[in-house]
């Protein structure tokens, strides 16, 4: 698992652009204050589902808008550009 953590910590490092996909299961695991604080202070840009809206604060440069495929053209053209997703 350590080889894991430091190769995700690489890559994550060497990206020009990367987001993270905030999904139900923080939701439903009780996990949006650990997510939340993880992203604030990693200072990582994130996006929300439909099923998770308004599940983390939706104010703030960090959070970019609800990803919806077509829906949401301006997040998905962001989400597609990033060298990393990290669904979570």
């Amino acid at each position: 698992m350590d080889a894991s953590l430091k190769a995700i910590r690489r890559r994550l490092k060497q990206a020009r652009r990367a987001v993270a996909i905030v999904g139900f299961p923080i939701g439903r695991y009780g996990l949006q204050d650990k997510v939340s604080a993880f992203l604030a202070s990693a200072d990582f840009q994130y996006v929300t589902t439909g099923m998770s809206k308004a599940m983390l604060p939706e104010s703030g440069p960090l959070f970019l808008g609800m990803y919806n495929g077509e829906f949401s053209p301006s997040v998905s053209a962001y989400v597609q550009k990033c060298d990393i997703v990290v669904d979570l």
